[in-house]
């Protein structure tokens, strides 16, 4: 797993994915991150988005984005028999 920048350790990227784009629709992306817990991640999402590099960025990649979401995981206690 690649760290990101801003986490001193904290968040790792685990993923970036998206869907084909030829397929004649919106392409979608997906960038997974690994975080301890909210806590963490909150603190490097503000790192993150406060950084002014990240808004320049931003301001011009934005006119692209159509929508987003965020959404945390945590282990399941599920266990699967073959």
């Amino acid at each position: 797993m690649r760290e990101c920048r801003y986490c001193g350790g904290q968040v790792s990227l685990v993923s970036w994915q998206s869907t084909s784009p030829n397929l004649g629709e919106d392409v979608l992306i997906q960038i997974t991150w690994k975080a301890a817990d909210h806590e963490h991640y909150n603190q490097v999402r503000f790192a993150f988005v406060t950084d002014p590099a990240w808004r320049e960025f931003a301001s011009k990649a934005g006119k692209l984005w159509r929508s987003g979401t965020r959404r945390f995981f945590y282990p399941s206690p599920i266990e699967m028999e073959a």
